[in-house]
């Protein structure tokens, strides 16, 4: 019953690093692993393991935010950039396959031990997909920030904070109305668009494939 969500993302970290032209990040994603297996640690010892879900659409959307999404990733990555010796740009880059790795260790056991879940489609199936396309669309607004940042536009790369933020929001509200199961077929429909932007854009973005893999 596990299977497709246990072995979805670290299938893709796999691919990436054996793919990828520049080794150094199949170093970054191992640094995203271990990342996964120091946060899963903390929030078994320090974290409740069963949250009951409120019949809040608002409340439910940040838990998922600041529990899954944004809160834990932000503080694993800015240490990432903190410690690695890497260069700061290599570092943006290599966000993607850090958060790649992360997940895979943090998404199966939140999925399974933190929450009072029933198993379904969402959780088992399309949750592993969305958080990878969250990833896609983080790594494609980063390389943004990092041409924006090479060409002298600090402030429009700041700008950039805001719909990352945003591009956390939207899984963690996606699953919150999956939980209150309102609006099924547009539910349904966003998500599927969600997925499709994430990964189409990326498709089309030639210079993510060139510089990360040989395809």
């Amino acid at each position: 019953m596990y299977v497709f969500l246990i072995f979805f993302l670290p299938l893709v970290f796999v691919l990436f690093s054996l793919t990828a032209k520049d080794k150094n990040y199949f170093a970054s994603g191992i640094w995203g692993l271990f990342a996964g297996i120091l946060n899963t640690f903390f929030a078994v010892i320090f974290t409740r393991n069963h949250y009951i879900f409120k019949f809040s659409l608002i409340e439910n959307t940040f838990y998922f935010l600041l529990n899954e999404y944004l809160f834990p990733c932000i503080v694993w990555v800015i240490l990432y950039i903190l410690i690695t010796k890497d260069d700061l740009f290599f570092k943006f880059k290599s966000v993607f396959i850090f958060e790649i790795g992360f997940y895979s260790i943090y998404l199966p056991y939140f999925v399974i031990f933190s929450g009072n879940i029933s198993f379904s489609f969402y959780e088992l199936f399309l949750k592993p997909v969305i958080v990878l396309s969250m990833i896609l669309i983080t790594k494609i607004l980063l390389d943004l920030s990092v041409k924006l940042i090479k060409d002298k536009k600090i402030k429009c790369s700041a700008v950039l904070v805001f719909p990352l933020i945003l591009n956390s929001l939207i899984p963690s509200f996606l699953e919150a109305m999956w939980i209150e199961k309102t609006y099924t077929v547009i539910l349904m429909i966003v998500m599927f668009v969600y997925c499709a932007f994430g990964i189409l854009i990326n498709l089309y973005n030639r210079k993510f494939f060139s510089e990360m893999t040989d395809f």
